[in-house]
């Protein structure tokens, strides 16, 4: 994914000003940086939700702002920050509607078992298979991630979008998410509040403040202390992991 120009304005307030990147096919890019600086608002111009822009969104040669809603949705998967959940359907019947949001009415009714099948892979996919017939409303916040991931994941997307996919998940579901949604051969796109979290599991970072880049890079080049203090305001620093782990980014509070 090429992003050129990017501006996005939020009423009157430009929330977006000139965003330049590139996202390296394959692997984890993460979105990081403080409340405010426009992480949800970039993921939304992705997705077709942000709503006055200018510049250009591409995969490969195709604008991604000119597509078709239709054509959007098969091939970026979405999993939001919030989402809203309807409590009289079945995890596997949530799933089934990011297929159809895919498919003209016509074919999506004469689908049949072959809709039921791709749900199933889907939530095989993300490890929810046993709760395909759970109410949504009796879900725990990870087994609500699993299935929502498995929406995002049902139509085979190229590129699948995380808005905060670890928000109010404890330590051991954070994990278990950013494993499931890298598992594939997908390009990740995903907003991070830890910096622990993204040099454990990006390829490539992408640091916003204020609605611009301050710093893209692989992970090892761009999360340094001088980052931590300058952008977060905390201070930070690597642990190298032991041979068989990942490093870590540790922070504290500015001193």
């Amino acid at each position: 994914m090429t992003i050129r120009g990017l501006t996005v304005q939020l009423g009157r307030a430009p929330v977006l000003h000139g965003i330049d990147a590139d996202i390296p096919a394959g692997g984890l890019t993460a979105l990081v940086g403080p409340n405010g600086s426009g992480k949800s608002t970039l993921l939304g111009s992705f997705t077709g939700a942000a709503a006055r822009r200018t510049g250009q969104v591409l995969i490969g040669d195709d604008d991604v702002l000119r597509m078709r809603p239709r054509e959007r949705a098969r091939r970026i998967g979405v999993l939001p920050q919030e989402a809203d959940l309807a409590p009289e359907l079945t995890a596997a019947e949530l799933v089934e509607l990011g297929l159809t949001a895919t498919r003209r009415r016509r074919w999506a009714q004469d689908a049949g078992r072959e809709t039921r099948a791709t749900v199933d892979r889907a939530l095989h996919r993300a490890g929810a298979l046993p709760l395909a017939e759970r109410m949504v409303h009796t879900l725990s916040g990870g087994e609500r991630q699993r299935v929502l991931l498995a929406r995002a994941l049902v139509a085979d997307p190229e590129i699948l979008v995380l808005d905060e996919p670890t928000n109010h998940l404890d330590l051991a579901h954070q994990f278990d998410v950013l494993d499931l949604a890298t598992s594939g051969d997908h390009t990740v796109i995903a907003a991070l509040h830890s910096l622990d979290l993204a040099l454990q599991y990006a390829r490539h970072v992408i640091v916003l403040r204020d609605g611009r880049v301050a710093a893209a890079g692989r992970p090892d080049q761009v999360l340094s202390e001088r980052l931590a203090r300058e952008v977060f305001r905390v201070d930070g620093r690597v642990v190298a992991g032991r041979p068989d782990a990942r490093d870590h980014f540790l922070v504290s509070p500015l001193r």
